[in-house]
C-alpha cells in the first residue's frame, strides 16, 4: 500500500535529484533553476543540506553569479557535515573559493 504522506516527500527528493543530475551533466542553468526553490525552502527552514547547496553553488559559479556563489559557500561552511561525502564536498569548494578571490583581487 502506498503511504500518501510519503508521496510529497518522495517528489521533493526526486526533484532535487533531477537538479543534481542536470548540474553533473553541465546543464548549469537548468540545474540551478530546478534546485532554486529547494534552496530557498532550506534557507527559510534553517535546514542543512550540503549536497543541495553544493550543486547549487557549482551552478552559480559556472554561470558567473559570484555574489550568489559566495553566499552559498558561506552557508555551506556553516553547515555541519554528517557524512564523509558531505565533508569532501565542503573541502572541494575551498580551492574554488580561493581561486575566485584571487581572480577578483587581480581585477
Amino acid at each position: 500500500m502506498i503511504n500518501m504522506k510519503q508521496l510529497p516527500l518522495q517528489n521533493f527528493a526526486n526533484q532535487i535529484k533531477e537538479g543534481i543530475v542536470l548540474v553533473k551533466s553541465e546543464k548549469y542553468e537548468a540545474g540551478m533553476q530546478q534546485l532554486a526553490p529547494f534552496v530557498e525552502i532550506m534557507k527559510e527552514s534553517n535546514k542543512s543540506h550540503i549536497r543541495l547547496f553544493f550543486y547549487y553553488s557549482i551552478s552559480q559559479l559556472r554561470l558567473g553569479e559570484i555574489d550568489g556563489f559566495l553566499e552559498s559557500y558561506r552557508l555551506i561552511q556553516l553547515m555541519e557535515a554528517t557524512t564523509r561525502e558531505e565533508e569532501l564536498m565542503k573541502q572541494e569548494l575551498d580551492p574554488l573559493f580561493k581561486q575566485l578571490l584571487e581572480e577578483l583581487g587581480s581585477e
